[in-house]
């Protein structure tokens, strides 16, 4: 993260550039964090499960507070877990309205789920990645000085939905699916497979030489996606429930937009998209 996270505010930072003495795990907090704060949720440390620890999170937390006067990461609110906002996100000020129902959370989550109906239940801020350990040679871009990756610019698709590629040293290409605002059906992940050959496609053409060795994506790895259900208009003041107890899972319930709710959870997945394809339609392999 060269940069500050856009309308984030330059004079909120110190006279020593926080930017150039952050570890790579403390620039995704930061990254990762607004991009969160951006779509009006907190984070937690569950939001970073897969890059460490809960006492390395609050260990970097602490370190990137120490660098910024005032504290860049405002602890807002405790559920359980921690919740943060990025100073300058508009969120380090807004409670959490936390919503307490009788009984066990299974109840509260059968309650949400009649809450929001029989929609289509979609999955959003997907991550797949492949192996190409050509492609990082090939590319003619400077890395990031931290991480070391090259980022290829986006590519954006109608509905808000937007692709980023990074390709590391390690023969690892990240791709990275946003599409908060036009989730993908879980249930037909064949439209998600046909955006993710255009991307294909533009690779195989830009670097010919290796058109055998970047492998189709049917075949790329999804490593986690975020699991949403959208329901009807909500009214009244905003609301941002968290169940974790019951199977160590997060899941967030809360108004997306001016008046629709949304249910939400972060799931790691570990397949391919042929299988995943092949599992939700309940039809033969790809051809």
């Amino acid at each position: 993260m060269g940069n500050l996270p856009k309308g984030a505010n330059d004079s909120l930072i110190t006279e020593l550039d926080y930017r150039t003495h952050l570890s790579p795990l403390e620039r995704r907090i930061v990254s990762k964090g607004w991009e969160i704060n951006e779509r009006g949720q907190l984070f937690s440390f569950k939001d970073f499960a897969g890059d460490c620890s809960r006492g390395a999170f609050r260990n970097a937390i602490s370190r990137i507070n120490r660098r910024t006067k005032p504290r860049l990461i405002v602890h807002v609110g405790t559920s359980g877990i921690g919740f943060y906002a990025i100073r300058g996100s508009g969120m380090e000020t807004r409670s959490m309205t936390h919503t307490h129902m009788v009984g066990p959370p299974e109840r509260c989550l059968v309650e949400l789920l009649a809450f929001l109906g029989d929609q289509v239940t979609g999955v959003h801020n997907i991550h797949l990645d492949f192996q190409c350990p050509a492609l990082y040679t090939v590319v003619d871009i400077v890395p990031n000085p931290q991480s070391l990756a090259k980022a290829l610019l986006p590519v954006v698709f109608s509905g808000g939905r937007k692709v980023r590629v990074a390709i590391y040293r390690s023969g690892t290409v990240s791709v990275k699916v946003a599409c908060s605002d036009d989730p993908f059906p879980r249930e037909n992940l064949s439209e998600l497979l046909m955006m993710l050959e255009q991307v294909w496609r533009r690779l195989v053409i830009d670097y010919i030489a290796l058109a055998r060795q970047i492998p189709p994506p049917a075949e790329w790895v999804v490593k986690r996606w975020e699991v949403n259900k959208d329901g009807r208009e909500i009214a009244g003041p905003d609301v941002a429930m968290t169940y974790s107890s019951f199977s160590g899972v997060l899941m967030r319930f809360y108004r997306r937009g001016p008046n629709q709710a949304r249910l939400e959870k972060l799931e790691s997945v570990g397949k391919n998209l042929r299988d995943l394809i092949h599992q939700t339609l309940d039809q033969g392999p790809l051809p």
